[in-house]
């Protein structure tokens, strides 16, 4: 779970404590040590100070979401990303005949969307929208190289997810320095 823009529900609806980690779990007892000092000293009236009470506030959210979402600040191993790169792979291609949204992307893999980005970066030296869009325009390159007569660049276009034709015969030029009318008619010739 990723603490920013959570609302306080979310948050707690979603809160599954990771204290493996022994300074997460320090952090987390010395911040509610303090809050726990300062509830008996003061005995339910208000905490000196609003830029202390802000202050308090701030540094026990951040030790809840660290111990909630360790990833998030201390950042993965270099095993760790490998695998949420691979993974995220996997499901780039189980949908290959269709646009992908990295922040759906982000919540199946239970990561934040920088997270996901890094690593992905780190692996396969681009973008998972870059590599997933290479994918498909390769696929459809593979579809038009055997295409028959009759069928058109915009189904086969269409059938691996690029709805909008201008963009896909643009992309398709810029990748192949060719255009995908003429890979579809050298396979008829």
């Amino acid at each position: 779970m990723s603490c920013q823009g959570a609302s306080l529900a979310e948050f707690a609806s979603q809160a599954r404590l990771h204290l493996e980690s022994a300074e997460s779990r320090e952090r987390l007892l010395a911040t509610w040590r303090i809050l726990l000092a300062l509830a008996l000293e003061n005995r339910g009236e208000r905490l000196p100070g609003s830029a202390m009470a802000r202050a308090l506030e701030e540094a026990t959210f951040d030790a809840l979401c660290e111990a909630l979402d360790p990833v998030s600040r201390s950042g993965r191993t270099d095993a760790g990303r490998v695998l949420l790169a691979r993974r995220a792979e996997e499901l780039l291609r189980a949908r290959l005949y269709e646009s992908v949204r990295l922040g759906e992307l982000a919540d199946a893999l239970q990561t934040t969307l920088r997270t996901l980005e890094l690593g992905f970066q780190e692996v396969f030296g681009t973008a998972p929208s870059s590599y997933h869009t290479a994918l498909r325009m390769n696929g459809a390159r593979r579809e038009l190289r055997v295409a028959r007569r009759g069928t058109t660049v915009s189904s086969i276009a269409m059938r691996w997810g690029f709805t909008h034709l201008g963009r896909f015969s643009v992309a398709y030029r810029r990748m192949f320095s060719e255009s995908p009318s003429e890979t579809a008619r050298g396979a008829r010739e």
